[in-house]
């Protein structure tokens, strides 16, 4: 819940705001031990997998320590050894979440999440197919939480997305290259002036026919062979682009600095310059698959309207001027990871619509099913009528015959009566 508070007179009081927010956010850091405590009674959940995985220590480093590691459906808790239940440390599963190998160690994988990153190192191949295997699938079978207000914001960015078709109307090769992100077919390569295709954009439809919730290889088995004409759909990433401060630290010291950068979001991928011009110097770039956006509170960052990106081993903390700001920047940020990442809360979205669309088709199905019962019905029941009505009819010409019959009966008995009594007579007449 969201508890909303304006300091009266704020241009004449402008040290009751300070003392207003900094006894607030003291007050939420004096209580985040105790959830963290609450949470961390033990381990909850179905265990998915569990093993041994050498893990990267928090501040970085070559000295990567074992511990024993549990996967149910809702986190990832790291533990000191077989036999511990309180976790040293704690990964919460939701859709926003992705899994991919790194470079950093031999048979190494990380989990990405909004608050941190696992590195870890599996022993094998095989152990690192199968930890990737699992996480993915919880990071699958995972649900949003309605409650967070980045993803509230994200949702209302992602219903102002731009989708756009391209028709390929000759055999050729289509000059688009398609990287796999969860089970989404992303935009790698593309010469947008011969294609009009974006890099970082999303595969979304194949003639017509929506991909979003279909396996990565049922789409590319629609794509192989294909005839013209081809007309595929799109998300294209979502762009931004402005000033913001971001943290850094001084070479020697452990200060934190805030320097101005300009930011540009586009084709999936986060960049920051020394300032807006044409001659601006590049000065970092990170790719959103593999990435995760939080908000990060003041007693953290010291700073207020702070929000951190996370890829990898990177970790960018920014700040925006306003907390409209800050939502704007972080919630599109949300979405663009989303989209990176191959949906995240974005399918359950899109399941959501499905199921609401097959709701529909059913309850169509059923009405035109009573329908055409009740059609049926009324057929028989006029079938009935015309055959009671033919019966009817029926009984009545036979009554009418069997009238007629016994009429022309009691006619001829009267005919052969009165011929008897004539004949009588005449007889009787005879000298």
């Amino acid at each position: 819940k969201t508890l909303l508070l304006q300091v009266p007179l704020y241009d004449e009081m402008p040290d009751e705001f300070e003392t207003w927010v900094s006894a607030v956010s003291e007050a939420v850091e004096k209580l985040r031990p105790e959830e963290e405590a609450a949470s961390a009674q033990g381990l909850q959940g179905e265990t998915l997998k569990s093993g041994w995985l050498k893990a990267r220590p928090a501040r970085g480093g070559e000295n990567w320590t074992d511990h024993f590691f549990v996967l149910t459906p809702q986190c990832v808790y790291q533990l000191e050894n077989e036999s511990s239940t309180i976790p040293q440390e704690t990964y919460g599963i939701s859709p926003t979440c992705s899994v991919f190998e790194t470079n950093l160690k031999p048979h190494a994988f990380e989990l990405v999440t909004a608050h941190a990153v696992m590195h870890v190192q599996a022993p094998n191949d095989a152990e690192t197919s199968q930890w990737i295997h699992a996480l993915r699938a919880a990071v699958a079978s995972s649900h949003a939480d309605d409650d967070d207000q980045l993803l509230r914001a994200a949702i209302e960015r992602a219903e102002q997305d731009t989708f756009y078709e391209v028709t390929f109307r000759d055999k050729k090769p289509l000059g688009v290259v398609l990287e796999r992100s969860g089970e989404w077919a992303i935009v790698k390569l593309s010469n947008f002036e011969e294609t009009r295709v974006s890099i970082g954009s999303a595969l979304h439809s194949v003639n017509g026919e929506s991909v979003v919730l279909k396996p990565y290889m049922e789409t590319i088995r629609m794509l192989t062979g294909w005839k013209p004409p081809l007309t595929l759909g799109f998300r294209k990433a979502p762009e931004r682009r402005g000033w913001l401060t971001k943290q850094a630290r001084a070479r020697r010291a452990k200060i934190k600095n805030w320097r101005p950068r300009y930011f540009v979001l586009q084709e999936g991928r986060l960049s920051y310059y020394d300032h807006d011009g044409a001659d601006a110097e590049l000065k970092g770039e990170v790719q959103l698959m593999g990435s995760a956006v939080s908000l990060v509170s003041y007693a953290e960052a010291g700073q207020y309207f702070c929000f951190r990106l996370v890829s990898g081993i990177t970790s960018l903390v920014m700040q925006g001027l306003t907390v409209d700001d800050m939502m704007d920047w972080a919630s599109t940020l949300h979405h663009a990871i989303a989209v990176a990442n191959g949906g995240a809360y974005l399918l359950d979205m899109a399941r959501k619509v499905a199921e609401e669309e097959e709701e529909a088709r059913q309850k169509e199905l059923e009405r035109q099913r009573i329908e055409e019962e009740a059609r049926r019905a009324e057929e028989e029941a006029k079938r009935r009528e015309e055959e009671a009505e033919a019966a009817r009819k029926a009984a009545e010409e036979e009554a009418a015959r069997l009238r007629a019959e016994a009429a022309a009966a009691a006619e001829e008995e009267e005919r052969q009566r009165l011929a008897a009594e004539l004949a009588a007579a005449e007889e009787a007449g005879r000298p």
